[in-house]
Order: C-alpha cells, then sequence, then structure tokens
C-alpha cells in the first residue's frame, strides 16, 4: 500500500511539473535572433568548408548535427530563462487537467499489468554515445580557449591543431586560424591537408589575396598530394590576381579534369570559368587539361 502512495504522488508530481508550460504565458525569448545567427553562420561556415574540400562529408554531418542539437538546447535554456512578449494562452487549464488524468492515471494503469514493485533496481551503464560526448558543449569561444590550452601543453597533437584552426575559422578569427593551422603543419610533419588549409586560412585572413606564403603552402601541399582541391583552385585564383587569366583558366581546368563528378564544388568552379572565359574573349571549346595529369581517381576534398 505504502508503494502504491509513493507512486501516485510521484506521478502526479511529474503531471504536475509537465502541465506547469501549459499553465504559464506564452513568451518570445529574449536573444533569440541572436543566438540563432550564431548558430546558422556556423552552418553555413560547415557548408563552405565542406565546398572547399577542407573537411569530408562525414565529419560536415556530424557538425551539422552538433550545432543543430545546440540549437535546440539554446531554445530550450531560452524558454526557462527570461522572456518577453507574453500573452495568456485561453485553454492551459483543461489541457493541462487532461495531461495530469492522462499521466497520473494512465502510469498507475500500466504498472499494475506489466511492473513488479518487488524487484531490487539496477545501475544502468551511460550510452556510449553520451559517455563519449565531450564534458563541455558551451560557448565555442571558450570551447576554443580550452582547447589551445590543452594543446599549449601537450603541442605534439596535428588533429588538435587542425580541430582549432577549424573552429578558429567558423569564429572568423582568421589570423588565429592561421597560426593554428602552421603549428599542425610543424607537427604533422608538412601534411598536405595542414598546408592547404594554412593557406586557406592565410587567404581569408588576407581578404581574399592570395599570398607569397600562402601560394608557396599550395605548392607544397599539391606536390605531396596532387588530388588536393583547394591548392589547384587557389593557385588559379592566385594567378587571376596576378593578371595571368589565361593560366588561371587553365588551372582550374585540371581541377575539373582531376574532379570527381560528384565533387560538390565542382558546379562553382565550372561557373568560375566560364565567367572569367567571357571577361577575357576565351572559347570554353578551346579550354584542354594539361598533358600528365594524374588520373581522375576521386579528387573530392
Amino acid at each position: 500500500m505504502t508503494f502504491w502512495l509513493i507512486a501516485c504522488a510521484l506521478a502526479a508530481a511529474v503531471a504536475a511539473v509537465l502541465a506547469r508550460p501549459l499553465l504559464k504565458r506564452q513568451s518570445v525569448p529574449a536573444g533569440a535572433d541572436h543566438a540563432d545567427a550564431i548558430y546558422r553562420g556556423q552552418l553555413g561556415e560547415v557548408g563552405r568548408d565542406l565546398e572547399r574540400g577542407l573537411i569530408s562529408g562525414t565529419e560536415a554531418e556530424a557538425l551539422r548535427t552538433e550545432i543543430q542539437r545546440r540549437l535546440l538546447a539554446a531554445d530550450a535554456r531560452r524558454r526557462q530563462s527570461g522572456c518577453r512578449k507574453a500573452k495568456a494562452l485561453p485553454s492551459g487549464w483543461p489541457a493541462a487537467a487532461a495531461l495530469m488524468l492522462a499521466l497520473g492515471g494512465g502510469s498507475v494503469a500500466t504498472y499494475s499489468v506489466v511492473g513488479s514493485p518487488a524487484l531490487v533496481g539496477r545501475p544502468h551503464p551511460q550510452p556510449a554515445a553520451v559517455a563519449a560526448m565531450p564534458a563541455a558543449m558551451g560557448d565555442p569561444t571558450e570551447r576554443a580557449a580550452a582547447l589551445r590550452a590543452r594543446l599549449e601543453a601537450d603541442p605534439g597533437q596535428a588533429e588538435g591543431w587542425m580541430m582549432l584552426g577549424r573552429t578558429y575559422r567558423a569564429l572568423k578569427r582568421y589570423r588565429e586560424a592561421a597560426d593554428a593551422f602552421d603549428r599542425a603543419v610543424a607537427v604533422s610533419g608538412r601534411a598536405p591537408e595542414a598546408l592547404s588549409a594554412w593557406g586557406d586560412a592565410l587567404v581569408l585572413a588576407g581578404e581574399g589575396a592570395v599570398a607569397a606564403t600562402a601560394r608557396e603552402a599550395f605548392r607544397e601541399a599539391l606536390e605531396k598530394d596532387p588530388y588536393d582541391g583547394p591548392s589547384r583552385y587557389y593557385l588559379g585564383l592566385a594567378l587571376l590576381q596576378g593578371g595571368d587569366a589565361a593560366g588561371a583558366l587553365q588551372a582550374w581546368t585540371d581541377l575539373v579534369a582531376l574532379a570527381a563528378p560528384n565533387t560538390p564544388w565542382l558546379g562553382r568552379v565550372k561557373d568560375q570559368i566560364v565567367q572569367v572565359a567571357q571577361r577575357v574573349g576565351v572559347d570554353l571549346a578551346t579550354l584542354r587539361p594539361s598533358a600528365g595529369l594524374p588520373p581522375r581517381a576521386g579528387m573530392g576534398r
């Protein structure tokens, strides 16, 4: 009998908590637009990183999932904190009463059929996916600072510096992103992916100008990995910025020839080829890939 009294009391308490929002006034969260803009901007950065080949499709999907999770979490926190512009919910009491009756009565009825109050409970292990998640999933700026502190204490982690660089890049802190990728270059033994990411950050920090240091990074990356799409693209852009439109068109034609047909950024490169060719009066039919290119084998990043 004692068990059932406790069970009924708990069911009523849970029902009251769940019904509480129905009895309150609806509201619009303060600062919602600002938080949404930040996270939606990060979603845009993920898309641009994918187009530039800086991250794989799997990484992009994981990042999008995490950002969307933060959007939902931020919305939940806003709903529980300060609000503005409230208006009454006319049908709150009937809905709340129905919820309390359904939850309380349903819980007791269900447990009376399938429950076993005499059994001793067992602790449940934390799901692996939850256990593997980082403990702190808060503000990106704070996470970047924490990650940098860990890397300064243990600087030999190339992937850590790459992650820090991508985080700074998403925050539009391009100088710091370039510094982080520079550290990744050194720690990784000048891996082509790190070189390409370093050059990309230098271009962004230079407001689109492909300066000498970035050009050298792209050339070295391309020597080590002839399928590095961003390096080929930016070297073509450097030629265009230097007044060599024909050289840029050749570099991008080679890039298209090497790219897999389903590469995300392929359409944009083709559009740029058309625009530059029209501007300088080059017939698209005359553009041919350079001799001696490696086989097409799946350039996708």
